[in-house]
């Protein structure tokens, strides 16, 4: 019975990531995450804002974006069961690697020049620890249901800061590093429907 009503949640939650004609559409960020969370458990520290409101604060949250997707990446090669799941890892782990240097070069490039220091932010770091900690059974789930949410808004982060971004170089970088995101997502949702409850 409760397998039922997880699954059903989990197919509610991912039909409302999705637009009429199938697209990503960024989360309402009133709505709550507590259909993911039953199927995940993950961090209770506040995840901090989507989008930037500068240059600064873009490369903030996009290089702690990038540096969680290593960090994750990392611990789902080591940890996961399922073979999909650590391709899907690995493929992270590549893309978030060339989006952390693309990055920083695009940082460099602004005028002036933007510092480029990656930190995580507490609910990262916490979000790292609920995965360190989930046993081997529930670590496939934990992982992907991180990846819904860091995903989508690290998607949200670029594709917004792609239109209205202030700094051109760093616009250019959010148009082109929003693909593998949006790839990763996408592989995402379709494995966290695929892999069973156990």
């Amino acid at each position: 019975m409760r397998r039922e009503a997880l699954m059903a949640a989990m197919l509610v939650t991912l039909a409302a990531c999705r637009g009429p004609a199938g697209e990503v559409v960024p989360p309402d960020a009133s709505e709550s995450n507590a259909s993911t969370n039953a199927a995940a458990p993950g961090p209770t520290s506040a995840p901090g804002p989507a989008t930037a409101r500068d240059g600064p604060q873009f490369v903030e949250l996009a290089a702690g974006a990038d540096m969680f997707g290593i960090e994750s990446a990392r611990l789902a090669i080591e940890k996961a069961r399922n073979a999909e799941v650590r391709a899907l890892a690995e493929a992270m782990l590549d893309d978030h690697r060339r989006s952390a240097g693309a990055l920083q070069r695009a940082a460099g490039a602004a005028d002036p020049a933007i510092p480029y220091a990656p930190t995580l932010s507490p609910h990262q770091l916490e979000a790292l620890e609920v995965l360190r900690a989930a046993p081997p059974a529930a670590f496939d789930r934990a992982f992907l249901g991180q990846q819904l949410d860091a995903q989508q808004r690290l998607l949200t982060l670029l594709t917004d800061y792609a239109i209205t971004g202030d700094v051109n170089p760093l616009r250019r970088h959010a148009s082109e590093a929003a693909d593998p995101v949006r790839r990763n997502l996408s592989r995402a949702r379709d494995l966290i429907v695929e892999i069973p409850f156990e």
